[in-house]
């Protein structure tokens, strides 16, 4: 079996770094753990964490280049900054063989300074990620940590291309069954590498579905189809407490009660988060 791939950071596009950090530590409970500049991004950044792993990157434009292409292509009268999702960083200790996957697909891929090698996202369903190296120290989150990255939730057209797709690209399998889901009415199944999950697909269950209209705006900006990021998800040690937090934190929350619950947008920038139990 191929080896997971870690979850190692996400990365989300802001417009003003300084008022971002403020809400992404008072709602994950996060501190600020590194900071620097990204040339190759035009971008200026902030890392946040819980155990030194800086999970979170939150990045500013510092000029012309391709976080602020990113940003103003996708802006709208909803986002008017294209604030929101960025990029996720995936780490593996056989990056050779997942580099060879990446050749035979045919795919465009661009290596980047530090190694890590970035697909075409048009080919990869919208979705902008890294796989890079793993470090010779991985950190550890501690069980208590508020919120740790689980994986990625996609918005689909067609379940049997995606799951095709990311078979080809990375060699993941299916890790679930088909399930449907009343909130947002879809259907979604993950897949995963190694046993472990990367993304879960949403696909609309029917033609009333909310990934329809989201689909549908953002149609020809980054994807032909409106394909890519959804929700990116985390794990809690405790749902009920993670979700009473957040709405103390002033979030707009739904679900929670001690279930699954997800965090509206504009408490994070243009990132759409949901939550569930760690290790579910």
């Amino acid at each position: 079996m191929a080896q997971p791939l870690r979850y190692a950071q996400l990365q989300v596009a802001v417009a003003d770094l300084d008022v971002a950090v403020e809400a992404y530590r008072r709602v994950f409970r996060l501190e600020v753990e590194a900071s620097g500049v990204d040339d190759a991004e035009g971008a200026r950044w902030l890392e946040l964490g819980a155990a030194g792993e800086g999970a979170v990157r939150l990045l500013e434009p510092s000029g012309d280049g391709p976080l602020q292409a990113t940003m103003e292509r996708r802006a709208d009268a909803r986002n008017p900054r294209g604030e929101g999702y960025y990029l996720s960083v995936w780490r593996t200790t056989e990056l050779s063989e997942v580099e060879a996957v990446l050749r035979r697909s045919g795919v465009l891929v661009e290596e980047r300074p530090d190694g890590a090698l970035r697909p075409d996202l048009r080919a990869a369903h919208g979705v902008r990620f890294e796989v890079a190296p793993e470090l010779d120290s991985p950190p550890e989150v501690p069980t208590a940590a508020p919120y740790a990255l689980s994986h990625v939730g996609l918005a689909i057209r067609d379940r049997d291309r995606a799951i095709a797709t990311f078979h080809r690209l990375l060699g993941t399998e299916t890790v679930s069954e088909i399930h449907r889901q009343p909130f947002g009415d879809l259907e979604w199944q993950r897949v995963g590498r190694g046993g472990r999950r990367m993304f879960t697909l949403l696909m609309p269950a029917t033609a009333d579905s909310a990934l329809v209209p989201r689909m549908d705006r953002r149609a020809g900006r980054e994807h032909p189809e409106g394909e890519g990021v959804h929700v990116v998800v985390f794990g809690v040690p405790d749902l009920a407490a993670g979700a009473e937090a957040a709405r103390e934190a002033g979030c707009e929350v739904a679900g929670g009660d001690g279930g699954t619950y997800w965090i509206h947008p504009r408490a994070l920038h243009g990132l759409y988060v949901e939550v569930v139990a760690r290790g579910s």
